[in-house]
């Protein structure tokens, strides 16, 4: 049954965002650059000691520019690769409906934790999942199918950094669903293809 709630739970994602996944992520590369005050901002944010310490200081950049929440991501991952997976969950639950362009963002900036970015906010706004895991793929010039094999290999790491992002968040809380490759590929894939799934027979 759970299998199924997912699956129908991640279906509802991929036809809502089956035509705006390549917007989002072209939207994300041809963002406005970051004003220098934002940046100051942002070098300040991920000075400011652990990786949930700066993940919590760039929610709260991101919570006075919802509108640059993908842009502010990348470039605080990128000067603080180390808070990556901290700094996409928190800024995935304070902007949810920016989550596949959030997950582009900062994989694009430390494709090496790809995998991990993308569990992270997949569990985080699960309704997304297919969108970021398409978005993640596109990001990084992978195959959705291992961009879905190594997220799912980083679930467990994932729902602690979720679980941590929500405690300091304001959140109240999230029901976090694990990356499953078998439910998510096909529809991430569906997403990506700018198609809807086929029907399950």
């Amino acid at each position: 049954m759970a299998r199924n709630a997912m699956s129908n739970l991640l279906v509802g994602a991929a036809f809502s965002l089956v035509l705006t996944t390549s917007g989002i992520v072209m939207a994300q590369d041809a963002a406005p650059a970051l004003s220098p005050a934002l940046t100051a901002s942002i070098q300040a944010a991920t000075s400011a000691g652990t990786p949930a310490e700066v993940a919590t200081a760039v929610a709260a950049l991101v919570a006075e520019n919802p509108g640059q929440a993908a842009a502010i991501a990348g470039a605080a991952a990128a000067a603080d690769p180390a808070a990556a997976a901290q700094i996409a969950a928190a800024v995935a639950l304070a902007v949810p409906s920016s989550a596949a362009s959030i997950a582009a963002a900062v994989a694009q900036a430390v494709p090496a934790q790809a995998g991990l970015i993308a569990a992270v906010v997949a569990q985080a706004v699960p309704s997304s999942a297919a969108a970021v895991i398409a978005a993640v793929a596109t990001a990084t010039n992978t195959s959705v199918a291992s961009v879905t094999a190594a997220a799912s290999a980083a679930n467990a790491t994932a729902s602690t950094v979720v679980a941590q992002a929500v405690a300091t968040s304001s959140v109240a809380q999230v029901t976090t669903t694990p990356v499953n490759a078998t439910t998510v590929t096909p529809l991430a894939q569906a997403v990506l293809n700018n198609a809807p799934p086929a029907s399950p027979h």
